[in-house]
């Protein structure tokens, strides 16, 4: 009967790796197809930025601040590469969109468009949940993915990134860039 017992937890256990296999979105392992959406109804996906580095972030919109001094880092770096490299390099901010219903995604969208202008960066929203759950993002948190020319994760954190590690991502976008 132990044995039984046994067998079962075991087999409760495995389960979900064979029911919901784990995605390929850890560092060194090629990036999941994406496909996002502005508030104009615009789509990017992996395939329109492959051969580029790709900056992404994918946020809701109560963490947005949390990261502010590695987003401001990282603009400086765009505003201050010699103008021939700036096609090689995409940056791509992501807003959580799906839980969204009906009748409030027109103000989304509009809020979506109108905070583009703002912030003078195009803004996307990931308005199906697919980039959600196959890039693992962690809900409520300042996701943060670099993506080389090749279509491989290069960077992966989560939560508040720190002004050390801020020097580490400039550098290696620094090296990608470099990258033929």
């Amino acid at each position: 009967m132990k044995k039984f017992f046994i067998l079962i937890l075991v087999g409760f256990t495995l389960f979900p790796l064979f029911v919901f296999p784990t995605h390929g979105f850890e560092v060194n392992t090629p990036a999941p197809f994406f496909c996002v959406r502005t508030g104009d109804d615009q789509e990017l996906n992996l395939d329109m930025v492959k051969g580029k580095v790709l900056t992404l972030w994918y946020e809701t919109k109560e963490v947005v601040e949390k990261n502010k001094t590695l987003k401001n880092a990282l603009k400086n770096f765009y505003l201050a590469m010699p103008e021939n490299l700036r096609p090689q390099y995409a940056r791509v901010p992501v807003v959580k969109c799906f839980p969204v219903s009906w009748p409030i995604i027109k103000i989304w969208k509009y809020k979506l468009k109108e905070n583009s202008k703002k912030e003078g960066i195009t803004l996307y929203g990931d308005w199906d949940g697919e980039m959600f759950t196959d890039y693992g993002i962690k809900d409520n948190e300042s996701n943060f993915v670099i993506i080389d020319k090749k279509g491989f994760i290069r960077y992966r954190a989560a939560g508040k990134i720190e002004d050390e590690e801020i020097k580490k991502i400039i550098e290696l976008l620094k090296s990608l860039l470099r990258e033929s």
